[in-house]
């Protein structure tokens, strides 16, 4: 056993190695063989897969949407399960977005009315950037047209999922997509 200089730190050193510990300024110690001077063993934890997954890069959804009310919705649902949310106004904003960090988002949820370029249109910029991520489209409760139209048009597009209501069991339709 060695004690640093501050008395604060015991290193318990393999015997194999103690000359080559006496002898070096430096040398490499590996963690585990650390102990507080507590008489308790350090027990290095081990981190949890999920927690890791949730401080990663990649961990927010982008929010297509002009209704506050709907994101901030959104936004707490996802927050609840470890998700951020980038929400934008406009579909050029979004691609512009997408193009510069398509590894960032895990989602992409798209409300069918907004300001600039047409839903379909923006569907279809994003399949072409990232063609695995998950794009959830809302319809509307009430518009069948919509849901029909988008359900044809991107049926042989697996990552595009069209919803009427995008908020009805978004923790399930998360769960589902990303996780």
């Amino acid at each position: 056993q060695y004690i640093a200089e501050n008395r604060k730190l015991i290193v318990k050193i393999d015997s194999q190695q103690a000359d080559l510990f006496i002898s070096s300024k430096v040398f490499e110690v590996q963690v585990k063989d650390l102990h507080p001077i507590v008489s308790q063993p350090w027990k290095p934890t081990k981190p949890n897969p999920k927690q890791a997954d949730v401080l990663g890069m990649d961990n927010f959804f982008l929010v297509v949407d002009k209704n506050d009310t709907r994101v901030n919705l959104l936004r707490t649902i996802s927050r609840k399960m470890g998700y951020q949310v980038i929400a934008l106004k406009t579909a050029e904003k979004a691609l512009d977005m997408l193009k510069l960090q398509p590894e960032k988002f895990r989602m992409i949820v798209v409300y069918k009315d907004f300001d600039g370029m047409k839903p379909d249109e923006l569907i279809e910029n994003a399949v072409a950037i990232k063609h695995t991520i998950p794009i959830v489209v809302e319809t509307g409760y009430r518009d069948l047209s919509k849901l029909k139209e988008y359900s044809t048009k991107f049926m042989n597009i697996k990552s595009v999922h069209i919803k009427p209501v995008v908020l009805d069991d978004f923790q399930a339709t998360i769960r589902q997509l990303v996780n």
